[in-house]
């Protein structure tokens, strides 16, 4: 069976890198945009694993965490809250409400899988290891910086799509936009 994962981020491009990601790791995504929109999904939903990001509108990480917990139905559901706040009162919180793990933004995509799979084995569900991932693995990858730029790409991002975009210093979305658009890309 297919694991599922709820990615909760109020950043439409945070929802298109993880989603790839994992969809290529093989796992089925579904989105919300908002704390409530969180709560809510889990309610009607069983979650194999659910990503939070600390500064949503509504309700932040840690109260969402709060209250997926709240229902025993997902007490050992493993949850990794993301943020970019560097604070350990952050981190802090996130663990005292429930959290199984976290995330500093920006991230690297293939850490995101491999901290998925190791919770999953956590709780008892076994998982198939994928191959150690190298510098040249075609999976989806996207190392931003603190201000969103891109650093650096996997492969399927450019050449594999054949695109001639150079992503370094580009915004994330300036990025996606030229992948999408097939129009040339404005510099940093």
């Amino acid at each position: 069976m297919t694991p599922r994962l709820l990615i909760a981020d109020d950043d439409p491009m945070i929802h298109l890198i993880v989603s790839q990601s994992l969809s290529n790791a093989g796992w089925t995504v579904r989105q919300a945009l908002d704390g409530v929109q969180a709560i809510e999904a889990a309610q009607r939903e069983a979650f194999d694993a659910i990503i939070l990001d600390i500064r949503m509108p509504g309700l932040d990480g840690v109260q969402v965490t709060r209250a997926i917990r709240a229902n025993p139905a997902n007490a050992n559901v493993p949850i990794i809250l993301m943020s970019a706040d560097r604070d350990d009162a952050v981190r802090m919180n996130g663990f005292f409400a429930g959290i199984n793990d976290f995330i500093p933004k920006p991230f690297r995509t293939r850490e995101l899988v491999e901290r998925l799979a190791s919770l999953r084995r956590l709780v008892g569900v076994p998982t198939s290891r994928p191959p150690v991932l190298a510098d040249d693995d075609p999976r989806l990858w996207v190392d931003l910086d603190l201000a969103g730029r891109v650093q650096d790409v996997s492969p399927l991002c450019g050449s594999a799509l054949g695109l001639p975009v150079s992503p370094r210093g580009l915004t994330l979305s300036a990025y996606l936009d030229a992948l999408f658009t097939l129009e040339p890309a404005d510099g940093p």
